[in-house]
């Protein structure tokens, strides 16, 4: 059989050309003259940050979707065909999602994203407050979640004029329901 009938042959060059597409892409980038200011690559780390954080929470929802998470992390994602531990994952997943992406922006720009980091830290230890904290602990994160997931409903609400918010207020509103949910409210001490 010759190289030409082969269509695995076809596959290894489309393979070759993808590479090489790669290799002038990195070339590019650094013979362009405006990827020499420093100022774009701030703005490219600050872009790769958002990629991993999407990342994340893409695999997050995916795990969440085929009722197991392929990574743990402590106790964070290790129920999630419940309600309770789908807001428990959805909660850990935003912090660690926020932290990673505080943490390149603060690269990228300093302290400016400090207000990030404390809340991907805040959301993490209410996570974990939700996991292993007492009665008390569990009133107070659920009224904590209360405010935000309402807070969540009025701005996606309102970034849904412009049609990208609708995701967002479809989610806010499923972890409200969550919330609300007898499950989750006995699990938390609310009941």
């Amino acid at each position: 059989m010759s190289f030409f009938d082969d269509t695995k042959n076809a596959g290894l060059l489309l393979l070759i050309i993808a590479l090489m597409d790669i290799a002038f892409a990195l070339i590019s980038i650094f013979a362009l003259e405006d990827y020499k200011d420093l100022e774009m690559w701030k703005k490219i780390l600050v872009i790769v940050g958002a990629v991993i954080g999407a990342a994340i929470l893409a695999l997050l929802g995916f795990g969440i979707m085929k009722g197991g998470v392929a990574f743990q992390i402590g106790p964070f994602f290790s129920d999630v065909k419940s309600k309770f531990g789908v807001l428990v994952a959805g909660t850990a997943g935003i912090g660690i999602a926020d932290l990673v992406e505080g943490i390149f922006n603060i690269i990228a720009f300093g302290g400016t994203s400090v207000g990030s980091l404390v809340i991907a830290v805040i959301l993490l230890v209410m996570a974990w407050l939700m996991v292993s904290g007492g009665k008390v602990a569990g009133n107070v994160i659920w009224i904590i979640l209360l405010i935000i997931y309402i807070i969540g409903i009025i701005v996606s609400a309102i970034a849904s004029l412009v049609l990208v918010g609708i995701p967002s207020l479809l989610l806010f509103i499923m972890l409200l329901l969550f919330l609300l949910s007898p499950e989750v409210k006995s699990k938390m001490g609310m009941n």
